[in-house]
């Protein structure tokens, strides 16, 4: 058996074990094609070893070039965690507009993994009218590191973050700072957060009156 053909196999017995998992976007990332996955949920451990089998003879005994496993496997566990986290914050009630700009998920990947997990219903709906206190603590929260790293990766640990200090949905926390973020880019031109959000709006009440 060729390193080559060594790769293979164990690409294929991992690819697999993760469309038995119903981890479909990890493998359309790895370069397979939707009509692939169907065919990957219904392949067995015994049709891969035939295959290669055919090739090779004895697979079970063939020499594995360590190296290329150690690579492979180290790509997969990169992988797997990504999709955890992905799941993680389909489970915390994100919506797909931020799963897009986040993982970069599209709709139908979207509502695969909501029927994945359970979840009914649609990424649709009145949004929940949050308390001004509330909307305020989420605001602190998020803002608490000073605004250090603007990248997916900081964005994507401060969902979660305050996702697990407030119990809020991933969706509330993303209008409230969606919503937040647009009053201060046109009241300060986007450089300052000076108050938290009763303050503001009690200041403009007092303006009016």
């Amino acid at each position: 058996m060729t390193p080559q053909q060594n790769i293979n196999m164990w690409f294929l017995i991992f690819a697999g074990q993760l469309a038995a998992d119903g981890q479909y976007q990890t493998l359309l990332d790895l370069g397979f094609k939707r009509e692939h996955i169907g065919i990957l949920q219904k392949l067995r451990l015994s049709d891969v070893t035939g295959i290669v089998g055919s090739v090779t003879g004895a697979v079970i005994q063939a020499k594995v070039d360590p190296a290329a496993v150690d690579i492979l496997f180290r790509i997969g566990d990169r992988l797997r965690t990504e999709r955890e986290v992905e799941l993680e914050f389909i489970k915390a009630g994100a919506s797909q507009r931020l799963m897009n700009e986040l993982f970069g998920i599209d709709v139908h990947q979207y509502v695969l993994d909501r029927d994945l997990l359970g979840i009914k219903g649609t990424d649709s709906g009145r949004r929940r009218k949050i308390a001004d206190e509330t909307a305020s603590w989420v605001w602190m929260l998020w803002h608490s590191d000073g605004d250090k790293g603007n990248d997916k990766a900081s964005e994507i640990t401060k969902y979660l973050d305050t996702h697990r200090a407030t119990g809020l949905s991933l969706r509330d926390i993303e209008n409230i700072i969606r919503d937040n973020d647009t009053q201060y880019n046109q009241g300060h031109g986007g450089t300052k957060k000076e108050k938290t959000i009763p303050e503001r709006r009690r200041k403009e009440t007092h303006a009016t009156c």
